[in-house]
């Protein structure tokens, strides 16, 4: 597997701090399109961990940024507030240990370019069939193709909603394939200083509060800060082949984990837009052989830890892929216990 690929399957499987915001009225808050007016954001992912590669037991430290630039464009939008999108990927960076990794074009359109009916509240309508992803995916509910749902992170309820206020929603970015996630948002200040990117080691998450201050009053053009929380267990019978079955006879292999995610994200209550944002999302899997192994160095264990920290950004319409380099500098987070 391609090495691009390899981040893009890892990026696929830490709480922030929660300002104090003034008293606000409750109010309602969609997303906004308007026709051939593209939005332009850049996915920035620090990817860290440990993954065992082809039966070695022993895993392999990995620590790669994957860099996306993706282009968001409504070609249609209807009275009721939803659009259809067409999402392609401008440009799209690898490195692993500092490393720059050679990103085929094909492959990354493959997996990222898609055609998304959005409603206002932001949950996904339908998805138009696109080329069939040029690796296989292991875990049910992972999918690569909806790295999208990271620009529109949060569907809001469909009422008037105010500081503290949390719901329950349903997203796209996991579940699906007999995997069920879970997925719960929360709108944490009406009013937040714009930040362009967040730090993400544990020192400055600490620091943030320090650092950052909400303004004393409230305006129409003060974003509004909200967090989402998600997770979904993973449950797999393998077989022989390393593939799901649900014939008992057949399983040689269960693999059991969960993903999950915490992010914070600013919103633009003016333009219906997602601005900034910081999602840190883990992976702990683990497989496990039944039965007596094949030989006796055959692992009757392996265990795999991956987290990412995941930087969303609104980026002006001229920006280049090199407005993403602050971003990029960034501190990975240390993972968490």
């Amino acid at each position: 597997m391609p090495a691009f690929l390899l981040c893009l399957h890892l990026l696929t499987l830490g709480a922030l701090p929660r300002p104090v915001a003034p008293t606000a009225q409750a109010r309602p808050l969609a997303y906004r399109w308007t026709v051939a007016q593209p939005l332009r954001y850049s996915l920035v992912a620090h990817l860290t961990g440990a993954i065992p590669l082809f039966d070695n037991p022993e895993p392999v430290q990995i620590d790669g940024v994957l860099t996306i630039i993706y282009k968001a464009t409504p070609t249609a939008v209807r009275p009721d507030g939803s659009a259809e999108m067409t999402l392609r990927v401008e440009t799209a960076e690898a490195e692993m240990a500092g490393i720059p990794l050679p990103v085929p074009e094909e492959d990354a359109h493959k997996v990222l370019d898609q055609v998304v009916r959005f409603a206002r509240s932001g949950a996904v309508v339908s998805v138009k069939p696109g080329l069939p992803l040029p690796f296989a995916v292991s875990i049910p509910g992972v999918d690569p193709k909806r790295l999208y749902c990271l620009l529109f992170p949060v569907v809001f309820p469909d009422r008037a909603i105010a500081p503290g206020d949390q719901w329950p929603y349903t997203s796209e970015l996991l579940g699906g394939q007999g995997s069920q996630a879970s997925f719960s948002g929360e709108m944490v200040a009406d009013n937040y200083r714009p930040i362009v990117s967040y730090p993400a080691s544990d020192e400055l998450k600490a620091e943030l509060p320090k650092r950052l201050s909400l303004p004393t009053e409230i305006t129409a053009k003060t974003p509004a800060f909200f967090k989402s929380i998600f997770s979904m267990d993973v449950k797999q019978s393998l077989d022989a082949k390393k593939k799901p079955t649900t014939d008992p006879a057949a399983v040689r292999k269960t693999r059991t984990g969960t993903i999950k995610g915490d992010g914070g994200y600013t919103f633009d209550k003016v333009r219906g837009l997602v601005t900034s944002g910081l999602l840190i999302l883990s992976a702990d899997i683990t497989e496990k052989a039944l039965g007596e192994p094949a030989t006796p160095d055959t692992p009757t264990e392996m265990k795999s830890a991956v987290q990412a920290a995941i930087y969303v950004n609104l980026l002006p319409p001229s920006a280049k892929a090199g407005a993403t380099a602050k971003t990029k500098a960034q501190p990975t987070p240390k993972r968490r216990k």
